[in-house]
């Protein structure tokens, strides 16, 4: 099974253009930089998978990071379904190479974000309940992103400062060159449709587009869709 899964992840990969699963983290640093994926799925085709497949595409590399979005599930889901594609979310949680999101929870409120506490691991988003709109969303997303930016710059700097000679000696293994890059998910962004126009939503994806293209930091975007097509008869 497990070998089935890895031929269809690199099936996958292939067809975008990626290295293949357990291949050049340096290659993949520079072909996902300022790509644009877009997941649609159906009720009888679940993309999740997916989705856990990118995201463990950019964690498993050294210097990987995510953010990760989720309008879907909440982190204790993620939490036991990383488990299947490899991934301990908590520890790159901790290690704080992942920030994850909760949109979930409180769509709307009258505090537009939350600060996780001290006790939980998550970062929580709502849109502002009087006057909600993407811009908001969109400025959230790029503060969090930008600490994950700057902690990959530090990391690299004292990796470099540590070993002058050698820019692939790592941090935290020692089989893995050092690479940083990174991704943005959102999971699922079809929920907003009945709040925001496609206008709107084009519009929110393409700001993001532009962001992960001037990155300082090789990011890609990943966004999960969901559109089960009207019957004929629906249509006749």
């Amino acid at each position: 099974k497990n070998l089935k899964l890895r031929r269809m992840f690199n099936d996958v990969n292939g067809a975008i253009g990626w290295p293949s699963v357990g291949g050049s983290t340096s290659q993949l640093k520079e072909v996902s930089r300022g790509k644009v994926v877009v997941i649609t799925d159906k009720v009888k085709a679940d993309g999740g998978f997916l989705v856990l497949h990118f995201m463990g595409n950019h964690l498993k590399v050294n210097g990987g990071s995510s953010l990760f979005v989720s309008f879907t599930q909440n982190y204790s889901y993620y939490l036991s379904s990383t488990r299947k594609v490899g991934l301990n979310l908590k520890s790159c949680v901790n290690e704080k190479r992942l920030i994850f999101v909760d949109a979930l929870s409180n769509l709307y409120s009258q505090s537009q974000t939350q600060e996780s506490t001290n006790t939980s691991p998550i970062e929580t988003f709502s849109f502002d309940s009087q006057a909600p709109n993407l811009k908001q969303l969109y400025q959230f997303i790029i503060q969090k992103h930008s600490l994950l930016v700057q902690q990959a710059a530090a990391a690299e700097s004292k990796n470099s400062t540590s070993n002058p000679n050698n820019n692939n000696i790592l941090l935290t293994t020692a089989t893995t060159p050092f690479s940083p890059c990174s991704n943005i998910i959102i999971d699922d962004l079809s929920i907003l449709l009945p709040l925001f126009s496609e206008a709107e939503i084009l519009t929110f994806i393409n700001y993001l587009r532009s962001y992960i293209s001037s990155c300082t930091l090789s990011t890609c975007l990943i966004i999960l869709t969901h559109n089960d097509e009207t019957t004929q008869d629906s249509n006749e």
